[in-house]
């Protein structure tokens, strides 16, 4: 596993073009071993939050749920799926404020 705070070059060039420049990568992962989560904060102070999959089958779980579940409570209330990836098992979401 790559390092929590870094994105492999080929994640975080999807990333960029998605949402447009990342300035930095922050941890957001549990403490899971195979949890990685990272917050991409973008040069105008947008978040962003990459989640990449260990599996084929969790990827398709988080996207259906991304897609169906989490817009029913409302705008703002939950994370909003911005890009699947699916060549990267990894989800682009809007953040949500704490």
């Amino acid at each position: 596993m790559s390092d929590a705070k870094t994105l492999p070059a080929a994640l975080r060039g999807w990333a960029e073009r998605e949402v447009g420049g990342v300035i930095e990568v922050r941890d957001a992962s549990h403490p899971r071993e195979n949890s990685r989560v990272r917050e991409l904060v973008r040069t105008d102070d947008r978040r962003f939050c990459s989640k990449a999959a260990p599996t084929a089958r969790t990827y398709e779980r988080e996207t259906f749920a991304l897609r169906h579940a989490a817009p029913a409570p409302g705008a703002g209330r939950a994370p909003r799926l911005r890009a699947p990836g699916a060549e990267h098992l990894a989800l682009l979401t809007t953040g949500v404020s704490a």
